[in-house]
C-alpha cells in the first residue's frame, strides 16, 4: 500500500460519499474566512462556464481509528476553511431553493451536506463535516437547516451566500467544475509533512500554525505525547488568541533564546532550535510555551493578585513598553514562585522599565534596538539568581542610558521635543509631572490633552501676541508652528472641557483652569498672559522636573572593551564630520548637532516623517522614518510609497529595505553601509561620504513620491500643501543664512562657530551669560539685536541690565552711528535693543547681497558699541 493516496477529483465525487464524513482535529484553528475570501470564491465560480475548471487546492485527510455506525470518518489536516465554506454555500443554495424546487433542496441536503445510512434497521444521519468545539454547533445548525441569527463568522458566511445573486444552477458548477486534489495521507506524520509545503487558498499560514504543525509532526509517533502536545497548544492558544499568537511566541523566543526573531523568520528560527529534539523535548517546549502564555495573558490584562503590580502594568502599557514584555515574561514566573519576598524587586524593575522607555522615547532613540537590548539582558539572566536580577538589569540598562539618554540629553529633548498631542503617553507624562508619587489613580480615558495656546490662532490671538511681543504675523506664525506641541504648551483637562475651550483667549481659559482637579492645569491661573516665552520657560521647568521624576542613578556594568566599542565620544566626533559634509549638500539636517546618540534626524516637511542617519558598531545607515502616532496612518503613507518602490529605488540608484516594525507603530525605508568599525577612523571619510551622498539621493527619491499621498487620499492634501510651503521657507532661510555667513567671513575676516539654520534667527552669546547678539529675518525685513533674557525667575535682573545700558544710550548710539530701538518690554521677561533693515521680499534673492551687507555691518557696529558696557556687567 502507498504511503500517500492522491487523486484529482471534483467536489461532487469528493462529497457524494454516503459512508464518509469529515472531522476537524483538536489542534486546528477556528473558522477564519471573512468577506474577502467569500467574495473571491464567489467571483471565481461566477466566472466559470460549463466547460471551465477551477482548481481549489488540496484537501489532506487522515483516517480516524474506527468507523462509527458503518460511517468512515477522516480528519481534515489541510483544507478545513475551504471545505467548511463550500458546505455553507451549498446550505444557502438549499434554503433559497426550498420554495422553488423542494426536491432539489432535499437532494443537496441528503447527498452533499450529510451522510446517511441504516443501522440496526433505523436511518441515521451525520453532518458531512464536524468542526471544533467553538464552531461546530453553528455549522451543524446550518447544515441541518436550523438557521439562527448569530454574530459568528459561520452565520455571516451563510448570510453572504444567501443574499448573493447567482443563477439557480450554480450548485452544478460548484460540484462539477471545482476540482481538488484529494490526499489521503494514511497517518499524521505524512499529513504534517505535506501540510508544511502546501499553500492554502485561504488565510496564509502564520508562524504559529507552522510551529504547531512542526511540533505535532514530530510527536505523531507517540500517541500520549502527541495528545499532550495538542492539549498544551490548545490551552496556550485560547489564552492568547486575541493577543496575536505570533507576537507572543516571538516574545517567548526573545526571552529564552539568544538571537534575532522577526515575525517573518520566526518559524525558521524556532524550527532550527527544535531540530533533533526528542518527542519529550517537543512536549516540554509546548508546555513551557503554555506556561508563559499564562503570564503573558496576565501582563496584558493586568490580572495578577497584587493590585500595585496591576496598576504599574497599566501605566507601563500607557507608556508603550511592549518590547519590555520580553523581560517581564522571563522574570515574573520567578516572582510568582515567591510573591512576598520578591514583590519589591519586581516593582523596582517595572519602575526601571518605565524610566528607561520614557527617556528612550523622548530622546527619539530607535525602538528597533529595544528587542536586542532586552534579548541580551534575558540571556545574561540565565547565569543569575533572582536576587541579582534587579542590579544586573539596572547595570545593563545603565549603559544605554549613559550613552544615549543621560540627564542632559533627556532634559534638552524634553524641553524642545514636539509631543504627540493625542497620544496616551503624552497624557501620562503630563499627569505624572504633578503626581510623582503615583498615588492618585489614573484613568487615561477620562482626560484629554489641551493646547494652552490653541492649534489655530484666531485673529484676536494674533493681535494680542503682536501687542505683547512686538513681532509681525509671519514671525508669530513661525514661532507658533515651532512651539505649539512643546510640553510647556500642553496640559490635561476633563474630556468635556476640551470642546468648550476650543480657541478661546487665555484670560477666558483661566476661568476654567482654576477649577481643574489637576494641579498642572490649576497652576495656570497664576499667569497673566500666555506668549512664547511662557511656553519656553514652562518647558524648561518641566524638563528639570522630568529628570527628577524619571531619575536614573544606576551605573553601567563594566564589560570587556570589545563589547563597549561604541563610545559616545566616538559617535559625537563621527557626527561632527558627517553633519559638516551633509550641510554642504542639503539643509535637512542643518539643525542637528553632533551628539553621543546613535542616530540623528531631520524633517521631511511632512509631520512624523523624518530622514535619519544612524551608526552602529559595524555599519552606518540612512533612511526615512514614518511615525505619525497612528499605526493606520503610518501604514497608509508606507503603502503609498511602496506602490512606487521600483521608481523610488531607480531614482535612488540601489535597492532599499522596506520594513514595518512588528512591535511599534513605525515604518522604515533604509539603506545600510558596511564598514570596518566605528573605532577604525581611517574608514570614516569613506562611510560619511557614502551616507551623505546616499541621503541626498534618498531625499530626492522620497520627496517626489510623498506628494503622491495627496493623490491617494484627500486628507493628505493639506499635509502636502503645508510640507511644500514649509520646505520652501526652510530652504530660503537656510540659503540666506549660509550666504550671509560666507559674506561675513569675506567682509570681516572673522569666522565664529555659527552654522546656517532653517530658523528665522542665528546668533551667539554676547560675552555674558544669557545675553545674545542675534541676526533675525522675516519675509520683508532683517534685524541685528542684543537680546537680554536670563530666565523667568530673573526678570528684574533683565530689566536692571537693560536700564543700566539705557543710561549710556547716547554714547552707545554715537559709536553705532545711528539710533537704535530700545525695547524694555515691561510685560515680558526679556528685553532687547535692535536695528531694523527693510527690504521688499525674502523671495527676491537678487536683493540679498545689499541687505546682508547692511546686516553684517550693523552687527559689527552693534558688537563694538556694546562691548565695553557688557564687559562691565556682573
Amino acid at each position: 500500500m502507498s504511503f500517500i493516496d492522491a487523486n484529482e477529483i471534483n467536489l461532487q465525487k469528493f462529497l457524494y460519499q454516503p459512508a464518509e464524513v469529515f472531522k476537524l482535529p483538536l489542534y486546528q484553528r477556528p473558522y477564519a474566512w471573512t468577506k474577502d475570501q467569500w467574495a473571491d470564491l464567489l467571483e471565481d465560480v461566477l466566472s466559470l462556464s460549463k466547460n471551465d475548471i477551477h482548481f481549489f487546492g488540496a484537501i489532506v485527510v487522515v483516517p480516524t481509528q474506527e468507523p462509527d455506525h458503518g460511517i468512515k470518518s477522516f480528519y481534515v489536516i489541510d483544507g478545513q476553511q475551504r471545505l467548511a465554506t463550500i458546505l455553507i454555500w451549498l446550505s444557502a443554495i438549499r434554503d433559497k431553493m426550498k420554495d422553488k424546487n423542494n426536491g432539489l433542496a432535499k437532494h443537496i441536503s441528503n447527498s452533499f451536506l450529510s451522510s446517511n445510512t441504516f443501522w440496526e434497521g433505523k436511518p441515521i444521519s451525520f453532518p458531512k463535516f464536524e468542526l471544533g468545539e467553538y464552531d461546530n454547533k453553528h455549522l451543524k445548525n446550518i447544515l441541518e437547516g436550523n438557521i439562527k441569527e448569530e454574530e459568528h463568522p459561520i452565520y455571516k458566511c451563510y448570510e453572504f451566500y444567501k443574499n448573493a445573486k447567482y443563477s439557480d444552477d450554480i450548485w452544478t458548477i460548484i460540484l462539477n467544475n471545482i476540482f481538488i486534489v484529494h490526499i489521503n495521507a494514511q497517518n499524521y506524520f505524512n499529513a504534517f509533512k505535506l501540510f508544511e509545503t502546501l499553500n492554502d487558498r485561504g488565510l496564509e499560514l502564520s508562524a504559529a500554525d507552522l510551529i504547531k504543525n512542526y511540533i505535532l509532526m514530530n510527536t505523531s509517533t507517540n500517541k500520549d505525547i502527541f495528545n499532550n502536545c495538542i492539549y498544551e497548544w490548545e490551552e496556550m492558544y485560547q489564552k492568547i488568541r486575541d493577543k496575536s499568537p505570533v507576537k507572543f511566541i516571538r516574545r517567548y523566543m526573545l526571552a529564552n533564546y539568544k538571537g534575532k526573531f522577526s515575525e517573518s523568520n520566526l518559524y525558521k528560527h524556532v524550527r532550527s532550535r527544535l531540530e533533533n529534539n526528542t518527542t519529550r523535548q517537543y512536549f516540554q517546549f509546548a508546555k513551557e510555551l503554555n506556561s508563559s502564555a499564562s503570564i503573558y495573558k496576565k501582563i496584558f490584562e493586568s490580572s495578577f493578585i497584587d493590585n500595585k503590580i496591576n496598576k504599574k502594568l497599566d501605566e507601563l502599557k500607557v507608556v508603550e513598553v511592549s518590547p519590555s514584555f520580553t523581560l517581564l515574561i522571563k522574570i515574573i514566573p520567578l516572582y510568582e514562585e515567591d510573591k512576598k519576598s520578591r514583590r519589591n524587586d519586581i516593582l523596582k524593575i517595572m519602575d526601571m522599565i518605565e524610566t528607561f522607555h520614557i527617556r528612550w522615547g523622548i530622546c527619539g532613540q530607535s525602538t528597533g534596538r529595544l528587542d536586542q537590548i532586552y534579548n541580551e539582558i534575558c540571556d545574561g539572566l540565565k547565569q543569575k539568581k533572582f536576587e541579582e536580577y534587579s542590579a544586573y538589569i539596572e547595570g545593563k540598562l545603565s549603559r544605554y542610558v549613559k550613552e544615549n539618554v543621560d540627564d542632559e540629553i533627556f532634559k534638552r529633548n524634553f524641553a524642545s521635543r514636539n509631543f504627540k498631542f493625542g497620544e496616551q503617553r503624552t497624557k501620562y507624562i503630563l499627569w505624572k509631572l504633578f503626581d510623582p508619587t503615583g498615588e492618585t489613580i489614573l484613568d487615561i480615558k477620562e482626560i484629554e490633552t489641551e493646547h494652552i495656546m490653541p492649534q489655530t490662532l484666531s485673529e484676536q490671538w494674533i493681535k494680542d501676541l503682536q501687542k505683547q511681543i512686538g513681532e509681525d504675523e509671519n514671525q508669530i506664525t513661525a514661532l507658533h508652528e515651532e512651539m505649539l506641541n512643546h510640553i510647556g504648551n500642553l496640559t490635561i483637562i476633563k474630556e468635556a472641557w476640551n470642546r468648550s475651550m476650543s480657541n478661546r483667549m487665555f484670560v477666558q481659559k483661566k476661568i476654567d483652569y482654576r477649577k481643574s482637579e489637576f494641579p498642572i492645569t490649576r497652576e495656570l491661573k497664576d499667569n497673566n498672559k500666555w506668549v512664547f516665552n511662557d511656553i519656553e520657560n514652562r518647558s524648561k521647568r518641566f524638563s528639570e522636573k522630568a529628570v527628577e521624576i524619571w531619575k536614573w542613578e544606576g551605573e553601567p556594568i563594566i564589560e570587556p572593551p570589545t563589547v563597549r566599542k561604541i563610545a559616545g565620544q566616538e559617535r559625537k566626533e563621527f557626527w561632527k564630520g558627517l553633519l559638516k559634509l551633509s550641510n554642504e549638500k542639503t539643509w535637512r539636517h542643518s539643525n542637528c548637532k553632533p551628539s553621543e546618540n546613535g542616530s540623528t534626524s531631520g524633517g521631511s516637511g511632512l509631520g512624523g516623517v523624518a530622514y535619519y542617519y544612524s551608526i552602529t558598531l559595524d555599519c552606518g545607515a540612512i533612511g526615512v522614518y514614518i511615525n505619525r502616532g497612528d499605526k493606520k496612518e503610518n501604514n497608509f503613507i508606507f503603502e503609498v510609497l511602496l506602490k512606487y518602490k521600483k521608481d523610488i529605488e531607480e531614482l535612488f540608484g540601489d535597492n532599499l529595505t522596506w520594513d514595518i516594525s512588528p512591535d511599534t507603530k513605525s515604518c522604515f525605508i533604509f539603506k545600510k553601509y558596511e564598514y570596518g568599525g566605528l573605532m577604525d577612523k581611517d574608514n570614516w571619510a569613506r562611510l560619511q561620504n557614502n551616507m551623505v551622498n546616499g541621503m541626498v539621493k534618498l531625499i530626492e527619491a522620497i520627496d517626489k513620491y510623498l506628494d503622491k499621498i495627496a493623490i491617494e487620499n484627500e486628507e493628505y492634501k493639506k499635509f502636502i500643501e503645508d510640507k511644500n510651503k514649509m520646505t520652501k521657507g526652510y530652504e530660503l532661510r537656510y540659503s540666506f543664512w549660509k550666504s550671509l555667513l560666507e559674506r561675513r567671513k569675506n567682509i570681516t575676516g572673522v569666522y565664529e562657530d555659527i552654522s546656517p539654520s532653517t530658523y528665522n534667527f542665528i546668533g551667539k552669546e554676547a560675552g555674558k551669560s544669557r545675553l545674545y547678539f542675534y541676526f533675525t529675518i522675516t519675509n520683508n525685513f532683517g534685524q541685528v539685536k542684543l537680546y537680554i533674557d536670563r530666565g523667568k525667575d530673573r526678570k528684574e535682573e533683565n530689566k536692571k541690565i537693560f536700564d543700566g545700558l539705557y543710561e549710556h544710550k547716547k554714547e552707545i548710539e554715537e559709536i553705532f552711528g545711528e539710533e537704535l530701538n530700545w525695547e524694555r518690554r515691561d510685560t515680558q521677561i526679556f528685553s532687547e535693543i535692535r536695528k531694523r533693515y527693510n527690504f521688499s521680499t525674502l523671495n527676491d534673492r537678487a536683493t540679498w547681497g545689499e541687505i546682508q551687507v547692511k546686516m553684517i555691518e550693523g552687527m559689527v557696529k552693534l558688537e563694538k558699541a556694546f562691548k565695553d558696557y557688557i564687559s562691565n556687567l556682573e
